[in-house]
């Protein structure tokens, strides 16, 4: 639900201007909370967006559990008509001032599993990316791995829809961003038309899914030679998720209907290696 991320090469930068408290009640809890401004440039001199970004987060560890959560918002309580133009009636609606979201995560961790799943909701909140729509956004995620000595396997799967979050809605695509939408594709360091572009999550809606097998033969065998060898095989997929348009939406302005990981017809990447 938050990341603040400082990369002034790739011009990224959206540090925080404020106060971050960590605190541990008991061995096995970790509670943490801060509130500040996001930075925005230094055009004219060093520049903060105009909102006021709020946050908490809550762990709790049991041997390799964890997990955390919160209450589940309403999604509705700024839709309200608010005046009638003269000429003609045109729904005037009510931005809202604060919009909330929550995540709640789960991972389990042993000597050869490594599972995880976690959930985000985000209540309305209508803004340049989203032509204005009053639907609340989601996202899940789950990833698995399993190792052994020489040997991995990995997978995982997302899905997204309306994930777009910033400290200020009519900030562009790269500013004041306050959420992090991990992508499910395999990050390159050497291969350059990949590493110069990179896929990028598409957060107003996506299916997405990756996996991922290595396995290294030992130094002194047939296959592994003389320094060993190790081979990976990784493809990913992502689609579109599918949705339905709402007709004459003038009540909850929802803008579309949706199911996580139903997948649409738009294929947006596909990639094997």
């Amino acid at each position: 639900m938050f990341r603040s991320y400082e990369e002034r090469y790739l011009g990224v930068d959206n540090a925080m201007d404020g106060v971050r408290v960590k605190f541990k009640p008991v061995n096995g809890v970790y509670l943490k909370g801060f509130i500040g401004e996001q930075r925005l440039g230094f055009d004219g001199g060093f520049t903060k967006g105009p909102g006021l970004v709020r946050g908490g987060s809550g762990d709790l560890l049991e041997r390799t559990l964890r997990q955390s959560g919160g209450e589940r918002p309403q999604h509705h309580p700024w839709r309200q008509l608010r005046e009638q133009v003269p000429g003609g009636p045109r729904p005037l609606l009510e931005l809202p001032e604060n919009v909330g979201a929550w995540a709640a995560r789960l991972n389990y961790i042993s000597a050869k599993w490594n599972l995880y799943a976690e959930y985000a909701y985000k209540i309305n909140d209508p803004n340049s990316s989203n032509n204005g729509i009053y639907k609340y956004g989601e996202a899940l995620m789950f990833n698995a791995a399993y190792s052994v000595k020489g040997l991995g396997i990995s997978a995982g799967i997302h899905s997204y829809d309306n994930m777009v979050y910033r400290s200020n809605r009519a900030a562009g695509p790269f500013d004041l961003n306050i959420n992090f939408l991990p992508p499910l594709a395999k990050q390159h360091t050497y291969n350059l038309p990949a590493t110069l572009y990179p896929y990028a999550t598409q957060p107003n809606n996506e299916v997405a899914g990756e996996g991922e097998i290595f396995h290294k033969w030992k130094k002194g065998t047939a296959l592994g030679g003389k320094y060993g060898t190790k081979l990976a095989i990784n493809g990913s997929v992502a689609y579109a998720l599918d949705t339905v348009g709402i007709v004459d939406d003038t009540v909850t302005y929802d803008g579309y209907t949706s199911s996580l990981f139903a997948k649409g017809g738009a294929l947006v990447l596909q990639r094997h290696q």
